[in-house]
């Protein structure tokens, strides 16, 4: 039975834009990716850019003072120096909050091609998945979150063909469960679990961003205990002032 279409007003939008050495797509790098998040209005909810370092070190493979195609992009070596590495590149556009199933974005080999395939999901869709797979309750933002998360680990270590629902199980083992056990105990109960595992990606994005390279799920969580935690009440717990 064919999926039925979400209601236009509560339909978003993804639209990305990249700059390139070149039109070859079997040699062009990618130097910077944008990206929007739009409501069916044209408002924009989210937003992504950055530009795209194609080498690990601190040389080019161009050798020359600005990449190819400079008199058109106007992009320098310096701003590549500060941009991200292309898979991370790509796992911070995911987390605009587009899961897997609604637009697929892969990197091809060593030629970064971009490959969009985008899929029609039902209202409500993100935070029935979530549940089906891990048992967690959550809202659609959070859900969109967690499942990101979720297929990265999935696509990163599933090498032996285990099964979506064998996967789910190792991810909660393996990545949410030791977040939420990193928590102090006179903390928890302060935020509910899935949400604070959605804030502590939040965290990560922010730290990663501000720091230039990937934080990691352990210092985005020690950091948000710290920071962010201890003036949290939501679930009622009353927070002593000393």
């Amino acid at each position: 039975m064919p999926r039925k279409m979400p209601p236009l007003k509560k339909a978003e939008f993804l639209v990305v834009d990249v700059e390139t050495t070149g039109l070859a797509t079997d040699s062009d790098l990618i130097l910077q990716i944008g990206a929007v998040v739009t409501n069916a209005k044209g408002t924009v909810l989210r937003s992504y850019s950055t530009y795209v370092r194609p080498s690990n070190g601190g040389s080019f493979p161009w050798g020359v003072e600005n990449p190819p195609a400079h008199h058109i992009h106007g992009i320098t070596n310096e701003q590549l120096r500060q941009g991200l590495h292309t898979k991370r590149a790509m796992r911070q556009l995911h987390d605009l909050g587009f899961a897997v199933e609604e637009v697929a974005i892969t990197i091809d080999g060593d030629t970064q091609m971009i490959s969009f395939q985008p899929k029609l999901v039902a209202a409500g869709y993100h935070s029935q998945r979530l549940r089906d797979l891990t048992g967690l309750e959550t809202e659609e933002l959070q859900a969109k979150r967690l499942l990101a998360s979720f297929d990265r680990y999935n696509a990163r270590e599933n090498k032996l063909g285990l099964s979506i629902n064998e996967m789910a199980k190792k991810w909660i083992a393996e990545v949410f469960e030791p977040v939420i056990s990193r928590v102090p105990d006179d903390m928890r109960g302060r935020v509910e679990r899935a949400q604070m595992f959605h804030e502590i990606l939040e965290n990560r994005w922010y730290l990663s961003e501000k720091a230039g390279y990937d934080v990691g799920l352990e210092e985005a969580t020690d950091n948000y205990c710290a920071e962010i935690l201890p003036m949290r009440r939501d679930s009622g717990v009353d927070i002593v002032v000393q």
